[in-house]
């Protein structure tokens, strides 16, 4: 059977109470009556005692046997459950219980059965009788037959007191075992009640506005690192929803922008109105490149992506590569003004960069994305630079800078999304948004990482990252 977890929790808690009130009381209830049997046996022994000391005080003082004496402290020792007997030097009864009241004597050890069976289900319960001698000046003067049932009796006042302890052990466990389930209920709400609040943001990931919870709400820390974490995790689903919305809105701008020029240039040669010459079929043909090079990205991107797609590795010379693509830009780099260096960090390995492993076409188009971006968005007169460098460990780190405008620290945790796109003013440029998440895929094939330093306003950084043994673990990977 399924039960919630707040039942769960409330039935684990009171078993829980259940079986460690019922070992204490077991504990406490065996302690009491272990301690309490050898206390009602040391208390038949002194009682004992103090009979055959009052019987010899009564001979000293009467300078013998007094019945009276005798018959008032054997009526109260059938009062304690002791049935005793006095008899002369010469064993010769003096005084009997039995026989002076042999209805009180049996009445007494029927009431003694009677209350300890009902208590002690194994009680013995046999008859003893012990014999003592009555000493006086060291001569034996007489001795005294005392009778009870053992080893052990309790009378009605040590079995109220037993009872008394019994009850209280009863309603301790009562109010515990209610204390038990009103705690194991505060607990267990305190448990689910934010599971039940992420489930509910979980079961509502479509509506993107989020309840935030008060501070006191979850105070238990996994359970607020779950809570938050349901909410971030609705917040990038809402993110990614407007990132689709946004995706449908940019590819349909960018593909009926060429076609509507391709659509009304056809239109007009169709017409008359243009006439059919290389420039105006030319002019439609590059449209077409257009489309198709958006097509081509989007597939790219998709390719890079399947865990399958092998990378063609080979040894090449990276500072080399970057300054073939550095002279690939000049003439972007003059038309905007801007300047581009590439410098050697303090702990510059030149052979590791001579021999880097990986593959060069898909490291290119990286710079190529990232100058590119550059040259869209950072502004004229922007100075670019890339800096190569190695950690102590050997590990590559190339810093990638502009002091350009930077940007928007908004827009900064989605930079590496497909189709993101910071500024809507950008719709312009050509391209859809896929180029800095084709250079994060293409470096993390390469088991690197790429990472945004951004100061909005002042510039932006990326620092890329390779590991030292990219060519062993490159080598693992393809075999």
């Amino acid at each position: 059977m399924n039960l919630k977890l707040r039942n769960k929790l409330i039935l684990s808690y009171v078993l829980l109470a259940i079986i460690i009130i019922g070992i204490i009381s077991l504990l406490i209830n065996f302690s009491v009556r272990k301690n309490f049997e050898n206390y009602i046996i040391d208390e038949h022994e002194q009682r004992v005692s103090d009979i055959r000391n009052n019987i010899r005080h009564s001979y000293v003082q009467n300078n013998g046997f007094d019945i009276n004496d005798i018959e008032h402290i054997g009526i109260k020792a059938i009062e304690k459950g002791l049935i005793i007997t006095v008899n002369n030097a010469d064993l010769s009864p003096l005084w009997s219980a039995m026989e002076h009241n042999a209805g009180l004597c049996e009445a007494m050890i029927a009431n003694v059965k009677k209350n300890m069976f009902n208590h002690y289900s194994r009680w013995e319960g046999n008859y003893t009788e012990d014999t003592f001698d009555i000493i006086v000046d060291n001569a034996i003067v007489g001795t005294i037959n005392v009778g009870y049932l053992g080893p052990f009796y309790f009378n009605e006042e040590e079995l109220y007191f037993l009872t008394s302890i019994n009850r209280v052990l009863f309603y301790v466990g009562f109010f515990s075992m209610f204390l038990a389930i009103l705690i194991g209920i505060i607990i267990a709400n305190g448990v689910t009640k934010p599971i039940e609040t992420v489930i509910h943001h979980l079961n509502n990931m479509h509506d993107t506005t989020i309840s935030e919870a008060p501070n006191n709400f979850i105070k238990t820390l996994e359970l607020k690192a779950l809570y938050d974490s349901a909410q971030t995790l609705q917040k990038r689903i809402g993110e990614q929803e407007k990132l689709r919305k946004q995706l449908t809105q940019d590819m349909a701008h960018e593909l009926k922008t060429p076609l509507t020029s391709i659509q009304g240039q056809m239109e007009a040669m169709i017409d008359g109105i243009f006439p059919m010459n290389t420039e105006r079929i030319g002019s439609c043909f590059e449209e077409i490149i257009r489309i198709k090079t958006l097509i081509s990205e989007i597939e790219s991107l998709s390719l890079l992506e399947n865990s399958y797609t092998e990378l063609n590795l080979d040894d090449f010379d990276f500072f080399k590569l970057i300054s073939i693509v550095a002279q690939n830009f000049e003439t972007e780099l003059i038309e905007h003004q801007m300047t581009m260096n590439i410098t050697l960090g303090d702990q510059y390995n030149p052979k590791s960069y001579e021999h880097f492993y990986g593959d060069a076409d898909k490291i290119k188009q990286v710079f190529i994305n990232l100058l590119s971006n550059s040259i869209k968005y950072a502004g004229d007169g922007t100075q670019i630079s890339i800096i190569l460098n190695n950690y102590n460990h050997g590990d590559y780190l190339i810093q990638f800078k502009d002091n350009g405008r930077g940007i928007q620290e908004k827009d900064a945790p989605f930079i590496f999304e497909r189709f993101y796109r910071a500024d809507p003013s950008r719709s312009g440029n050509n391209g859809i948004g896929i180029g800095l998440t084709l250079t994060q895929s293409i470096i993390q094939k390469h088991m690197g990482k790429i990472e945004l330093v951004n100061t909005e306003g002042v510039g932006t950084e990326f620092n890329i990252t390779f590991p030292r043994t990219l060519s062993q673990k490159q080598n693992t990977n393809r075999t």
